[in-house]
């Protein structure tokens, strides 16, 4: 993870870079209002399946706080994106992972505790997700090798989730495009 000065844009200045997986790391989201930014593998990138949490108060020598994985009840084969949920006292994190997605309370930024999970059949590879400003519907994107063209199933669908209770989000539908769908203004 190399972290990057772009405050002049037109002359970005590199700060200081952090590499503790050879795998890499597929996405980087930051931690709201903190020194930190959560590196995720990608669902299936690296060996030890770690989310990496980069301390990065000096950002021109970043280190990594700390790792969530499978043998702390974080994802068997990390996130693919982490998406945070913050409200009232409330500090959630969504880490859409490969047949899983899972909801942790990360009130401690470099702690993070497995508090929800939701697994669904239909999910191949949870792409990303987004909690609606109220916090009552959880989204969740599905990326799949395995899509159909007609919208008959639902892989590759986006679904919504109650998420009134984050411990246990249920289902509330989704929706898919039918990719055999002709473009707009043709035939």
């Amino acid at each position: 993870v190399r972290f990057i000065d772009v405050k002049n844009p037109k002359r970005p200045k590199y700060l200081g870079a952090v590499n503790d997986i050879p795998e890499g790391t597929h996405t980087v989201t930051t931690y709201p209002g903190g020194q930190y930014v959560y590196a995720s593998p990608g669902g299936t990138g690296n060996s030890d399946s770690l989310e990496q949490i980069i301390d990065v108060a000096d950002p021109m020598n970043p280190k990594v706080a700390a790792t969530y994985g499978p043998a702390d009840g974080g994802p068997a084969a990390g996130c693919h994106d982490v998406t945070f949920f913050f409200k009232d006292d409330q500090k959630l994190a969504i880490c859409a992972g490969l047949r899983e997605v899972q909801v942790w309370d990360v009130t401690d930024p470099v702690a993070p505790t497995t508090i929800g999970r939701i697994q669904n059949p239909s999910f191949f590879l949870n792409h990303s997700s987004d909690v609606s400003d109220d916090g009552k519907l959880l989204v969740i994107s599905d990326e799949t090798e395995a899509q159909t063209c007609t919208g008959e199933n639902p892989d590759g669908a986006m679904w919504a989730y109650n998420f009134e209770d984050p411990t246990n989000p249920t289902p509330a539908g989704y929706f898919k495009i039918d990719r055999a769908q002709n473009p707009v203004g043709t035939d």
